[in-house]
């Protein structure tokens, strides 16, 4: 790509735990990661990126399950990284949540979308909370209403939350809703109920929205 580096996969998946990309290879300056350049890596445990990589592929990380931290240069222009996560360099969008995270996890109040697949590792995750962005509503966390299965592999989890006065989602017992209710998003693939009972306000039922719940036996509309 114009005489510079694109990272496009590794050999050494089955001894590796940590990475540090190099920002040359043989003179050559290293500018991106390509998409699932690191798919499948299950000993990957770190993954440090140099400053010189302006582009980074959304799924590049995807099935990496023992991976811990991703670590980014202070001075990369277009990427930073908070405990260990992946954000873009204002942290308005979330690129990728590692598997190390358990238990909850606080959506920054500063997002505004993130990638389809960025909790696709998450496998011991319990609980999202999505925040409203305090100085200015409008631009808080709002991927729209077509949310696919974000959340169908994090196993663990058993609710998506938001705060009460979030503009744009609404959480009923851990179930993602938008803000007037008539639109169910997002089931937790462990909610803890054998049978669902759909809200009698809801006038639609989003694609994917039961995607990955093997607890749930019954749904009542």
């Amino acid at each position: 790509n114009k005489g510079n580096v694109v990272i496009t996969g590794t050999k050494i998946k089955k001894s590796a735990v940590k990475i540090v990309i190099p920002n040359k290879i043989d003179g050559k300056t290293v500018e991106e990661i390509a998409n699932r350049a690191f798919s499948g890596h299950e000993r990957l445990r770190s993954v440090t990126i140099p400053e010189t990589v302006l582009v980074i592929g959304e799924e590049a990380f995807y099935e990496t399950p023992a991976l811990e931290e991703i670590k980014v240069a202070k001075d990369n222009p277009n990427y930073t990284t908070a405990e260990g996560n992946l954000y873009n360099k204002d942290i308005s969008y979330l690129v990728w949540v590692t598997a190390d995270v358990t238990e909850t996890f606080v959506i920054p109040a500063t997002v505004r979308s993130m990638s389809r697949l960025a909790f696709s590792s998450c496998k011991k995750l319990t609980s999202i909370h999505i925040q409203t962005n305090g100085k200015n509503p409008q631009e808080s966390f709002n991927i729209g209403t077509l949310f696919n299965d974000n959340f169908s592999q994090c196993t663990s989890l058993r609710g998506i939350w938001v705060d009460v006065d979030h503009p744009y989602y609404l959480s009923t017992d851990g179930v993602l809703f938008t803000r007037d209710g008539k639109r169910l998003l997002a089931v937790p693939p462990a909610f803890n109920q054998k049978n669902y009972v759909v809200p009698y306000n809801v006038q639609e039922i989003g694609g994917f929205s039961f995607s990955g719940c093997y607890k749930i036996e019954t749904v009542t509309i």
